[in-house]
């Protein structure tokens, strides 16, 4: 059996144990690619969850509440682990049938790596999958890169292409500038979701500037564990044209002595993927974010 509590604060006996449980958690998910919560910090509230005494449960006869798992709410998004020798055993399903979750109702949560539990315990407690995202891999060639495309400036107003916070710092930028599409193409190019430039979302003013119609963000040094070896992240497509862009960043992941290239995609983006697969990215993983009732 388990027992719960949440924290606004957490002391410092207790921030070493959830620290120790990250620790853990880290090393075996390495691989997996599993969200973990960050060390205990202000603006957060943690829910710890403890083991009680139970030979059934690990031998732990001795008195002592073992650190089971812990769940860190930062906003409205939620990060979750279980101890790795405590996992399968149904202790997360205990947690929900105990209310736990009653008091972040609307916090999102995601499940990695085609998560088979979460998917049972959501469709059991009637939670709803708010996203779902394709993690693609492909094998790296060399290649030249298109033309037209070049390194971002300072310059560059790239705030209507990265609308949501900011991009990685480690992240190279190429774009595509401003002007029609690199085969002579009209904005028609851009990647779904994105407002064309001078578009309402822009109101004009980018687009007059001279803003670059699209970019892709890639990162070499990410070394992402993969199957197939380390693997260089392709952060965003944004704008357009998508497959130029694409090749470009795979390209500059090659020549950085990668060989494999990893992309994240909204399933929504029907566009983007069929393009992503028509250059040889595969299906690796499906992440599911989910919105706590």
């Amino acid at each position: 059996m388990i027992e719960h509590s949440w924290r606004d604060e957490i002391p410092d006996a207790e921030a070493a144990e959830v620290r120790e449980l990250l620790a853990v958690c880290a090393k075996a998910d390495a691989e997996a690619g599993f969200n973990r919560p960050e060390p205990p910090c202000g603006g957060s509230r943690h829910l710890l969850v403890r083991l009680l005494p139970d030979e059934r449960w690990g031998g732990h006869r001795s008195g002592v509440r073992r650190l089971a798992a812990y769940l860190q709410v930062r906003g409205r998004e939620a990060a979750y682990v279980v101890h790795p020798d405590l996992r399968s055993r149904g202790l997360t399903t205990l947690l929900v049938e105990q209310h736990a979750l009653d008091d972040v109702p609307g916090c999102t949560i995601w499940a990695r790596n085609n998560h088979p539990a979460a998917a049972r315990l959501a469709q059991r407690f009637g939670v709803r999958a708010a996203r779902r995202e394709w993690q693609l891999l492909a094998p790296l060639h060399s290649a030249e890169p298109p033309p037209g495309l070049r390194p971002a400036t300072p310059a560059d107003d790239l705030t209507t292409l990265w609308s949501e916070g900011s991009p990685p710092t480690t992240a190279t930028a190429l774009v595509a500038p401003a002007g029609r599409g690199l085969d002579g193409s009209a904005a028609r190019d851009a990647a779904p979701g994105t407002p064309a430039p001078g578009g309402p979302a822009s109101g004009g003013s980018a687009a007059s500037a001279g803003a670059p119609r699209g970019a892709v963000w890639f990162d070499a040094a990410a070394r992402e564990a993969t199957e197939y070896g380390p693997a260089g992240r392709i952060h965003a497509v944004r704008g357009g044209p998508v497959r130029p862009l694409l090749t470009a960043a795979m390209a500059a992941l090659h020549d950085a002595g990668l060989r494999v290239a990893v992309l994240t995609i909204p399933s929504t983006e029907s566009e983007l993927v069929h393009e992503a697969r028509t250059l040889g990215f595969r299906h690796d993983q499906t992440d599911v974010q989910y919105l706590i009732p």
